[in-house]
């Protein structure tokens, strides 16, 4: 059973890593807008969570993992396991990109951009906040969407890639919308670049922590009395056709 979850948070985590990956590169090329980035991430991440969810939650995302261990959804020990399937995923996935790349359009991005996301120095404080906030609502959209199942039946991978659309369109211009730790420090590894690393752990870290009280306290809590409260009037409208 948790080999299967490796296998399939393995996965994922590579084709969400290229799928976005390769967008980022032809963004930055100029080859495609930024739409094109977003609705990258939108499908796939509808796909792989579609997939993927009766096998491992679909996960993909240390910071994912990091919320439902402080949760208690899944246990740390699991967790470490599945991090490590992840962040083999990344590191197989960006090599895989770069060594796929043409060496034209590798040198042409690699001067303004870091396989896509920025070269240039970013403010530390605007950093943290974009990057904690996007991977806050990332996070938090597992908690609605496939935890307390809010959304439609079936709707829950759209949702999600949904969340992960937005979030993109906010963060690419300004950080690259990073929200994976694992991956920015692949790509660190990858280049020998590591000026921005600080602002893709902390801030992402700090959301799902955020995201992870959030979710347990706000958006579960209510979930269990709206529950409760069905129950109740489920049980009232029996007793009174009883008593009719």
């Amino acid at each position: 059973m948790l080999l299967d979850k490796l296998k399939m948070e393995f996965l994922g985590s590579f084709i969400m890593v290229y799928a976005s990956g390769v967008a980022l590169v032809n963004y930055s090329s100029g080859a495609t807008d930024k739409i094109s980035v977003g609705l990258t991430n939108f499908f796939a991440t509808l796909v792989m969570i579609w997939i993927g969810k009766n096998i491992s939650f679909a996960q993909y995302n240390p910071m994912v993992t990091l919320a439902f261990v402080l949760s208690k959804h899944i246990s740390s020990d699991k967790a470490v396991y599945i991090v490590g399937a992840q962040s083999i995923g990344a590191i197989l996935a960006l090599s895989f990109l770069k060594l796929t790349l043409p060496v034209e359009i590798l040198n042409a991005v690699n001067q303004t951009s870091l396989l896509g996301f920025p070269l240039k120095p970013i403010p530390l404080v605007m950093g943290l906040i974009f990057e904690l906030v996007g991977t806050f609502f990332l996070v938090v959209s597992y908690y609605l969407f496939m935890i307390e199942q809010t959304a439609a039946k079936n709707a829950y991978a759209a949702c999600i890639g949904g969340v992960a659309f937005i979030v993109t369109l906010g963060l690419l211009d300004r950080t690259g919308c990073g929200l994976n730790p694992i991956r920015m420090f692949c790509y660190s590894i990858i280049s020998g670049e590591y000026r921005n690393l600080v602002i893709y752990i902390v801030g992402p870290v700090i959301g799902a922590v955020l995201a992870s009280l959030f979710g347990e306290y706000v958006i579960t809590e209510k979930a269990s009395e709206a529950k409760k409260r069905r129950k109740a009037e489920k049980r009232r409208a029996i007793a009174e056709m009883k008593f009719d």
